[in-house]
C-alpha cells in the first residue's frame, strides 16, 4: 500500500524517536508499584466533548451528559488520570471490565463498556455502552486525532506476483511528483526518508 497526499500529507517523523513526548518517568501512586502511570507529556492536556468521540460508533448508549468533557482515551487502569476515558476491552487473559470500578477511582471521568452502567454509578462520570470496545476505541481515537486518515489517498495493490515491485515504483513516482508519500511492503515501511 502507498499512501500519499498533496498539500501537506503525513509530518515528518524523525527517525532516532517518533514521539519525543513518550520519554519520562513512571510514577507510583499510593506506594503501590504495580500502579504505575507515565507522568511524560510535556504538552497542555488537550480534551474533546464525549459527544464528539462516540458520535462515529455505532449503537453506542450513553449515560450520562453528551458534552461531558474528556481528557485521552485510556485501555490501561494504572494509567488513567483525572478526567480521561477508559475503554475496557476484553482480551484473552484479562477482561478490562475488571477494571471499571479502579479507574473511575483514579478519576476516569467516562467509560467506555460492552456492559451498561452499574447502579452505584457516581455523579460526574458517563457511561458508554458499546457492542465492541475494539471497534468503539479504534473509532474513538480516530475522533479524538480529527480522523487523519481522511486526508490520505491510498492505493493498494493486490496479486500473485510483483506487488513490492509495483509499490516501489509507484513510491518513486509519487515522490518524483512532489507528494509526500509513505510505503508498506512485505519488505519494508517507509514514509520519505523514515523507514
Amino acid at each position: 500500500v502507498a499512501g500519499c497526499s498533496a498539500g501537506g500529507g503525513l509530518p515528518r517523523i524523525p527517525h532516532t524517536n517518533p514521539w519525543p513526548w513518550s520519554r519520562g518517568t513512571a510514577t507510583a501512586r499510593a506506594g503501590n508499584p504495580s500502579d504505575i502511570r507515565q507522568n511524560t507529556n510535556p504538552l497542555p492536556r488537550m480534551t474533546r466533548v464525549l459527544q464528539q468521540l462516540i458520535q462515529p460508533v455505532t449503537g453506542a448508549i450513553l449515560t450520562g451528559l453528551p458534552d461531558t468533557p474528556c481528557g485521552p482515551l485510556r485501555i490501561d487502569s494504572r494509567r488513567v488520570d483525572t478526567g480521561d476515558v477508559f475503554v475496557a476491552l476484553r482480551r484473552t487473559r484479562v477482561d478490562g471490565h475488571q477494571f471499571t470500578e479502579r479507574a473511575i477511582q483514579s478519576g476516569a471521568r467516562v467509560i467506555v463498556a460492552e456492559t451498561p452502567p452499574p447502579q452505584s454509578l457516581p455523579s460526574g462520570v458517563a457511561w458508554v455502552q458499546v457492542t465492541d470496545s475494539s471497534t468503539a476505541v479504534g473509532r474513538m481515537a480516530s475522533a479524538w486525532y480529527g480522523h487523519p486518515s481522511r486526508q490520505l489517498k491510498l492505493t493498494g495493490v493486490t496479486g500473485t506476483n510483483g506487488k513490492t515491485t509495483t509499490v516501489s515504483l509507484l513510491f518513486g513516482l509519487f515522490q518524483s511528483l512532489g507528494y509526500r508519500c509513505g510505503m508498506l511492503s512485505t519488505i519494508l515501511g517507509t514514509y520519505r526518508d523514515w523507514e
